[in-house]
């Protein structure tokens, strides 16, 4: 709650094929996100972590990510825009992740600001992992998704359907992808 600003809010407008979007997002209170190192303590065992969009998120996360490392929990962690924007802040937090998830164009963008070589996904994937996350996602659309944990190499073809929109599609495979794997281990 925050008594100075409103919640956040977003006008999503679509026209023509499933890919054809544009949003228009205020963050709103979102903004202004206070992360606690203390939900650490939180009784769970895994954190999921999508775009955080507060200007101090580097170092509430390191700090975060610290804590949750400490008391052996897991961190799956799909960063938004600002995060990819600013790699050089976001590099230092991959050693803490458990599981990095991005798109095939947000990992070309990291491995070319990591000066990593390569640009196909297997390629990504083996570039991405020796910064630090136990496990590497990368979805490609309709090229499927691609998983790496350093010792097997995946590839998910994607279920062929005519899809209305894409909107939201990137988090719906993220938690149905963690919620399947904490199932299954």
């Amino acid at each position: 709650i925050d008594k100075y600003r409103h919640a956040a809010t977003a006008l999503i407008v679509t026209a023509g094929g499933a890919r054809e979007h544009v949003a228009f997002v205020d963050r709103g209170s979102s903004s202004g996100l206070d992360i606690k190192p203390g939900l650490a303590n939180l009784n769970v065992d895994w954190f999921y972590l999508t775009a955080i969009t507060s200007s101090n998120w580097a170092n509430q996360l390191i700090t975060l990510f610290r804590s949750i490392t400490q008391k052996r929990k897991d961190i799956f962690w799909n960063p938004g825009s600002l995060q990819l924007q600013q790699p050089n802040k976001l590099k230092p937090l991959l050693k803490y992740l458990t599981v990095l998830d991005v798109n095939l164009a947000e990992a070309r963008a990291l491995a070319k600001a990591f000066k990593l070589k390569g640009k196909m996904p297997v390629q990504l994937l083996v570039n991405l992992k020796k910064l630090g996350p136990r496990i590497i996602i990368i979805t490609a659309g309709s090229g499927g998704a691609y998983v790496y944990n350093g010792k097997v190499l995946m590839h998910y073809p994607s279920f062929h359907v005519s899809a209305t929109n894409t909107i939201g599609a990137g988090d719906a495979f993220g938690s149905g992808w963690l919620g399947g794997y904490i199932h299954s281990h």
